[in-house]
C-alpha cells in the first residue's frame, strides 16, 4: 500500500491543449498549464498529522519555466514541499521572450480515515492553478 500511494503521489499530470497557434494565455492574464505535478505528503506533515492549505505565488519566464516561488499562506511544515513541487509546473511559453509572469499555485493537504477507497486517495487535480492529495492518517 505503501509504494502504491508513493507512487501515486509522483503523478505527472499533463493539461491538454490544443495545438492552435494562437493559443496563449488561457483565460485573461492567466497562463496554461503545461505540466501539473502532485506533491508528497511530507513525512512529518504525517507523524504530526498536519493538514491544510497552502499558496505559493510562481514567477514563470517566457519558455514557461518557474524561475521563482514564494509562499503566500500555509503551515510551515507543509510549505517546503509545496515550494520544491511548484519549481516542477510548465507552462505554455509566449512569443514575448522579455516576458515574466505571475500566478498562484494552492495545494491542498487532507488526512482521510483508514479504509478510505484507495481511488479517493489520489491526487485530484482541479484546473487551473489547485491540487489536492490527501493521505490516510497515520497509526501512533
Amino acid at each position: 500500500m505503501k509504494k502504491y500511494m508513493w507512487s501515486a503521489s509522483l503523478i505527472f499530470l499533463a493539461f491538454a491543449m490544443n495545438n492552435s497557434p494562437t493559443r496563449g494565455q488561457g483565460n485573461g492574464d492567466q497562463p496554461e498549464v503545461i505540466l501539473a505535478v502532485a506533491p508528497n505528503y511530507f513525512p512529518l506533515a504525517l507523524s504530526t498529522h498536519t493538514s491544510g492549505e497552502v499558496i505559493v505565488e510562481v514567477k514563470i519566464n517566457s519558455e514557461g519555466v518557474v524561475t521563482a516561488v514564494r509562499a503566500i499562506s500555509g503551515k510551515a511544515i507543509l510549505i517546503a514541499d509545496s515550494k520544491y513541487v511548484a519549481r516542477r509546473w510548465k507552462f505554455i511559453s509566449t512569443t514575448d521572450k522579455r516576458s515574466t509572469r505571475t500566478t498562484r499555485l494552492t495545494f491542498v493537504y487532507r488526512l482521510v480515515p483508514k479504509g478510505t477507497p484507495i481511488d479517493q486517495l489520489l491526487p485530484l487535480f482541479k484546473p487551473p492553478y489547485r491540487v489536492e492529495v490527501s493521505h490516510v492518517i497515520p497509526e501512533k
